[in-house]
């Protein structure tokens, strides 16, 4: 179902149906991003603060640039990289899947730069 998808309860995505409560952004571009052909779900653990500071520091980006992937505030990823809250999955999976897609992107332009004999200056 739609709920499984980015990891929330029936009750959550009917809430945000019938408009009682708010989708969250990061959620929602989750959403439209399996709806729109990245349907498979990734099989990712329940992301630790550790593991999400790790993550980040591996891919050499700011608190900033990865609060701003998920739509958050930094004090946000702070407090998840800390352990202060729980990460949620589907904006774990998201940004996994962003930086995955970002990959693609730039080994395809390398790809055709190598091709084309474009040469940077």
């Amino acid at each position: 179902t739609c709920a499984q998808w980015v990891y929330v309860t029936t009750r959550t995505w009917q809430n945000w149906e019938n408009g009682s409560r708010k989708m969250h952004l990061g959620l929602w571009e989750l959403f439209l991003r399996k709806l729109n052909g990245a349907r498979r779900t990734l099989v990712l653990p329940e992301p630790k603060g550790k593991e999400i500071e790790a993550w980040r520091l591996a891919r050499q980006l700011s608190v900033e640039q990865c609060a701003q992937l998920v739509y958050v505030r930094p004090s946000t990823w702070i407090k998840w990289e800390q352990d202060y809250s729980a990460m949620p999955k589907g904006l774990w999976e998201l940004i996994v899947l962003k930086w995955a897609s970002a990959l693609e992107s730039w080994g395809s332009c390398a790809q055709s730069l190598a091709t084309t004999g474009a040469k940077g200056d």
